[in-house]
């Protein structure tokens, strides 16, 4: 047996991910079923490296096989992780395991261990094995109860602990999702730990650490900014560990210092704002554009700013120290303004004596120059003392609020103007509406508003008449209720449409409340009603139009059917004479004496009008009826004229009938083919297409055309507006109605042309 047969590795699968190739020079064999690891045992196997993937699975192995280890010899080495536990070691080796080897399993030492079983192997292993029946049970049950206790120590720690590897989350507990404000454990788990970092730094910081720790180097706590799921953002102190250097597993804590920093935060900016000095209030009271000023308990001026300066028209130096008796004696020609704003002082004694606070809104003050202003004036009392209890002044703060006082005005003279012409165009709109609703009502079509699901929300008189219902019935009805299942109205596309084109116009029936089918032509657009995208459908009856169109069409094709057999009868009668020529020169070889080598010129002659005879025939005949058509139906005769169309190469049609199983009458099966042919000569002639699809097939008792080309397309709409212009079309739409079938058309220009016929041949019977 040779060294590439001599080991056997057993592993269910969970840990096979892990498991070398090759140890050493010995190469391994590894199975992966109990039946596989039966038939080895028996036939190659002289080492048995097991992986250790469970107590119970150990046990279980154990169990099943001991009998054959004591027989053929076979020593059984375990394969464990790095971080099993030793009582977890200590059982399997109970168990009857001949050594033990951590990872990495392919180490230089365990390939050295390896090739020692196998060297020494008869030596080691010629006593005979004694079946082992330790207390495995005990040892099982005190590694569950170990796992189950740190599991719980894990998830009821008080601080945010989380479990990652390879920068995934594997688990949190609930400080972490409480931390994290989620719900439940999914919300986390599989994330990446750099996505909750909303900060590039803060990514490398942990990604930096994350590298040294399974390097398994000490680190110091780290300070990061997190975004949890709420969208909250902490700081947090940062630590952890390895957990398991087999798959770079690590134990990271968060500690939320949040508070902390913007403690920290706060007492600087206390900080710096106590550090302003004194003449830096003073710029700030100067900056700003409101009147500030304060008053000594004696009346005199401590200070006061250059905007109360303006107002007074006195310079602040004149102001400080002064009272206002000063300054009216020495201001002679005093400004109103200046009286004004002295009378604020009339609460003077009441400040002086407690500490209330004053305040008068938009009082009008005229300025030194005569400008009116309004001023919001507050007034507060300075104090002094530990207890802030000694009331040594009054300080002034009045803000200019004209702007406001004037824009207000303004705004309620506009209010008032706005609310009359509120008042006009409701009344227009009012009048409006009713002139609206009457035409609505009294109009001759039927008129319907449907939402965007197409639910009715309102119908006019001559629609309720139509159809038969009530009013109450129909707002809120389905229009799938009362259209025809022949005509399906698919709403996405219907507003695709309408906002294509800016209104949408095709065909349907409309089923009344008895059942009778009603066909209608229906022109529909959208609606803003109160805000909201409705669709107004404008319906019109167009039986009595059907039944008008299928006469006439009905008499045209009869009339061009009988005038075809009338002419194709005249054609055959005229061929009459050349068939007698020919008959002539017979009867002249037949009937005279003439010697046999005069009879060549005669044959040549009747064999010449004989062959002009039958081409002639031919082809008159296959224009007006075609052979293929008459004698073996319609999908041998368009096999027929597709191929002699592929002939000439200019054009590849590919035709389908496997589906068509319909023995339909004569009359249906000429008219599809006559609009096959002209769809045909249309493209042919105008589309400059390459290719054509056509497709006859049946379902139920329905006959379904797909006819499609990849030419130059058109414009359906402008193709049928003009009256000179879409005769072919016309045609293919009189011959479809005139056999009671319906079709759908659709063209772009540059995107091709395609129609879908479809024919209930129970009508048309």
């Amino acid at each position: 047996m040779d060294n590439e047969r001599r080991i056997v590795l057993f592993s269910e699968g969970r840990m096979s991910g892990f498991l070398p190739d090759d140890f050493g020079e010995c190469v391994c064999k590894q199975v992966c079923a109990l039946e596989e690891l039966e038939q080895s045992l028996h036939t190659e196997c002289e080492i048995l490296l097991l992986a250790a993937e469970g107590l119970q699975f150990c046990k279980t192995v154990f169990e099943l096989f001991s009998d054959v280890f004591a027989e053929k010899k076979i020593p059984v080495i375990l394969l464990v992780e790095a971080s099993a536990e030793l009582d977890f070691i200590d059982a399997c080796l109970l168990l009857g395991a001949a050594d033990v080897l951590r990872t990495p399993w392919d180490s230089s030492d365990n390939v050295f261990r390896i090739n020692l079983h196998l060297r020494f192997l008869k030596k080691y292993h010629t006593i005979e094995f004694q079946r082992v029946k330790p207390d495995t049970e005990t040892l099982f049950d005190r590694l569950q109860e170990s796992e189950i206790r740190y599991q719980r120590i894990f998830t009821n720690a008080p601080v945010p602990m989380l479990i990652h590897a390879d920068g995934e989350i594997l688990n949190v507990n609930k400080a972490g999702l409480d931390f994290m404000c989620a719900d439940s454990i999914a919300q986390l788990i599989g994330k990446s730990v750099l996505s909750f970092i909303p900060k590039q730094i803060d990514r490398e910081i942990v990604a930096k650490r994350i590298g040294l720790l399974l390097q398994e180097i000490p680190l110091d706590t780290a300070e990061i900014e997190i975004l949890t799921l709420d969208g909250q953002k902490k700081t947090v102190e940062i630590n952890g560990g390895l957990l398991d250097a087999s798959n770079n597993t690590l134990l990271t804590t968060l500690i939320d210092i949040t508070q902390v920093v913007e403690y920290e935060s706060k007492m600087i900016d206390l900080l710096e704002e106590t550090l302003h000095s004194k003449k830096m209030l003073y710029h700030i009271i100067d900056a700003v554009p409101d009147c500030i000023f304060a008053k000594d308990s004696e009346g005199k001026y401590l200070f006061g700013n250059h905007a109360y300066s303006r107002y007074l028209g006195i310079s602040l130096r004149e102001l400080k120290g002064k009272t206002d008796a000063e300054l009216r004696e020495k201001n002679k020609n005093e400004s109103k303004n200046n009286v004004q704003i002295l009378e604020l002082q009339r609460h003077t004694d009441t400040l002086l004596t407690s500490t209330c606070e004053f305040f008068d809104a938009q009082i009008p003050i005229t300025d030194c120059n005569g400008n009116l202003h309004y001023f919001d004036t507050y007034v507060s009392c300075l104090t002094s003392g530990e207890t802030n209890d000694e009331i040594f002044g009054r300080l002034f703060y009045a803000h200019d609020v004209t702007h406001e006082v004037e824009t207000q005005n303004k705004l309620e003279l506009r209010n008032e103007n706005l609310e009359q012409q509120v008042l006009d165009k409701a009344m227009q709109l009012e009048h409006s509406r009713t002139n609206f609703k009457q035409l609505f009502e009294r109009t001759h079509d039927s008129i319907v508003i449907t939402d965007s699901l197409g639910n009715v929300v309102e119908v006019n008189r001559k629609f309720r008449s139509m159809l038969g219902y009530e009013n109450e019935e129909l707002v809120g009805m389905n229009i799938d209720k009362f259209m025809s299942d022949k005509y399906p109205i698919d709403q996405k596309k219907l507003i695709s449409d309408i906002y294509r084109n800016g209104y949408s116009i095709f065909e349907s029936e409309n089923v009344t409340k008895t059942g009778e089918r009603i066909p209608v032509e229906i022109n529909s657009t959208l609606l803003n009603r109160f805000g909201q995208v409705m669709i107004l459908s404008v319906g019109r009856d167009i039986m009595e139009r059907k039944e008008t169109q299928k006469r006439i069409l009905k008499a045209i094709l009869n009339t061009e059917e009988a005038e075809r057999n009338r002419v194709a009868k005249e054609v055959h009668d005229g061929l009459g004479a050349l068939l007698s020529s020919a008959k002539m020169y017979i009867d002249v070889i037949l009937s005279s004496e003439m010697p046999p080598e005069d009879y060549p010129p005669i044959l040549e002659k009747a064999k010449a009008v004989l062959d002009e005879t039958a081409l002639c025939t031919r082809e008159i005949a296959n224009n007006i009826l075609p052979h293929a058509l008459s004698n073996l139906g319609l999908a041998v005769a368009v096999q027929s004229l597709c191929e002699r169309l592929n002939e000439t190469g200019k054009i590849n049609l590919l035709f389908n009938f496997k589906n068509y199983i319909i023995q339909a009458n004569r009359d249906l099966e000429l008219n599809l083919y006559r609009i096959i042919s002209e769809l045909l000569n249309n493209t042919i002639k105008h589309a400059q297409a390459k290719n054509v699809d056509i497709e006859l097939l049946s379902d139920g008792n329905s006959l379904v055309l797909n006819y499609s080309d990849d030419g130059k397309g058109f414009n359906l709409q402008e193709k049928l507006s003009h009256d000179n212009k879409g005769n072919g079309i016309r045609n293919i739409i009189n011959r479809t109605e005139s056999i009671f079938g319906t079709y759908t058309f659709h063209s772009e220009p540059g995107k091709g042309m395609s129609v879908k016929l479809i024919v209930d041949s129970i009508d048309l019977g």
